[in-house]
């Protein structure tokens, strides 16, 4: 996730580090390397600390006029229905192991001001993503 090229600027920096000195060679002593790693592996155990990163987020749009839920996909809207829906969820899995994420979640986002989603098209993506985690953000009520 983080690079170690931002950690360079930091490496004067670190608790208990003096100036950053260079071997004759343009490499770090070891003593430099193995306080870049613990650094490196300190952040990555806040990261995964943080509920945020351990998500892999899909946003899926609803129509607020029809209650249609569509993907943003290579720059175009899929429409997603009764029939594509599994493989969409299937491919998004696969997506986010690949990626290394701990768990799929998908937003499915409403337009505001507008009457759908209402609840015969809540209770569709409850049986769409049953067993897959999703948060519903509904639209305001004024």
């Amino acid at each position: 996730m983080f690079s170690l090229f931002l950690l360079l600027p930091h490496l004067g920096t670190l608790p208990g580090a003096g100036e950053a000195e260079q071997h004759g060679s343009g490499l770090w002593t070891p003593g430099q390397q193995k306080q870049v790693w613990e650094e490196l592996s300190r952040l990555r155990r806040q990261v995964n600390a943080l509920p945020g990163f351990r998500d892999y987020l899909v946003p899926l749009r609803i129509d607020g006029d029809t209650g249609r839920l569509y993907l943003q996909a290579d720059g175009r809207e899929i429409e997603v229905t009764e029939q594509n829906v599994q493989q969409i969820l299937e491919d998004f899995r696969l997506q986010a192991q690949r990626a290394g994420q701990k768990r799929l979640t998908f937003l499915l986002i409403a337009d505001y001001s507008k009457p759908h989603p209402d609840q015969r098209d809540e209770a569709r993506f409850r049986r769409w993503f049953a067993g897959t985690r999703f948060e519903y953000i509904p639209p305001p009520r004024y």
